[in-house]
């Protein structure tokens, strides 16, 4: 009996050490996802992964052949994947008179046609009512203009951006001329008499003003600027 139980202990070691050791399922989707939105050409998208023992099954749509090649790369690529089912299927720009096969598929392919100005990656999920936009936009202005796309092609639906902008590189004097612009739309901001620049994405203010309301006005309306990272005030209370 002794000697049978040590046969079966070697044996399920041996099977032990044979057996694949495959990554955890939710990482291999967070890894998969992340090269994705990686992708500066891989255009609008509607996808998901399922992850079972290394073998993972890919399905939604692209918008042509290579795309739906590269999905299967990338996920081949990962660590713990010995096997790719591509069931992605290639869904062209719909032709005009033609009508999307969903509202996913319709956002995907309003932003194709309207974003032409800047690079992003999208990936649209339905959740109940929600509509989940995921991927990343060059700038605050695109991922605004795919929350109206969404929000005018499924009305009644409630659009939760989780887009991520990629960070704009801007030099002192845009970003300077940004601010400006943004205090000058206010008509109880003066600027004439404030000193301001920028450096390496921090905005630095002086000047004087009356009273501490009016330079929390400049103050709040500077931070809220796209591309200021951090705000420096040397404003001082003048006296009357």
């Amino acid at each position: 009996m002794k000697m049978f139980r040590i046969a079966l202990l070697i044996i399920a070691s041996v099977l032990f050490l044979r057996a694949p050791l495959y990554a955890d399922s939710q990482q291999i989707r967070r890894d998969f996802f992340a090269q994705i939105e990686r992708e500066k050409n891989f255009g609008g998208y509607s996808l998901d992964i399922e992850v079972i023992a290394g073998v993972v099954t890919a399905r939604g749509n692209v918008t042509n052949a290579i795309s739906k090649a590269r999905v299967g790369e990338i996920a081949l690529a990962l660590k713990g994947v010995r096997r790719v089912i591509n069931e992605v299927e290639v869904v062209p720009t719909t032709q005009a008179g033609a009508q999307p096969h969903s509202i996913a598929q319709l956002i995907t392919e309003r932003t194709r046609r309207e974003l032409t100005s800047e690079g992003y990656t999208l990936n649209v999920l339905l959740e109940g009512k929600d509509i989940v936009l995921q991927g990343t936009v060059d700038t605050v202005k695109g991922a605004r203009q795919i929350v109206a796309i969404a929000e005018s092609s499924a009305p009644g639906s409630i659009v939760r951006n989780q887009l991520v902008v990629k960070e704009e590189v801007l030099t002192d004097s845009e970003l300077r001329s940004r601010v400006l612009k943004a205090l000058a739309l206010d008509e109880q901001i003066r600027t004439d008499d404030l000193t301001i620049r920028a450096e390496n994405g921090v905005i630095y203010i002086a000047g004087s003003r009356p009273e501490h309301r009016s330079i929390d006005r400049i103050l709040s309306t500077v931070i809220m600027v796209d591309g200021v990272k951090d705000v420096k005030s040397s404003v001082l209370i003048s006296k009357q």
